[in-house]
């Protein structure tokens, strides 16, 4: 929550990749329930609507898909 209000990470990837390098070391079978959890906390904190979290969401597991997956 630090970082969502203090550290400008208006985006689920600056959560993941930025601010804590979580794409690094979660297990990649559970993005999408990590990056749900995570949306669902900055939905509430900057207001998102279901479409704005369910774009984020899509965004940050794509990246993931095409950057560090192959880590599995």
């Amino acid at each position: 929550m630090y970082s969502l209000r203090y550290e400008l990470t208006p985006h689920l990837s600056d959560v993941f990749c930025r601010r804590t390098e979580m794409s690094l070391w979660i297990r990649h079978e559970n993005v999408n329930e990590a990056a749900k959890k995570v949306a669902k906390l900055m939905a509430k904190e900057y207001s998102w609507s279901e479409e704005k979290q369910r774009e984020e969401i899509k965004v940050y597991t794509d990246y993931i898909e095409k950057t560090v997956a192959f880590l599995k």
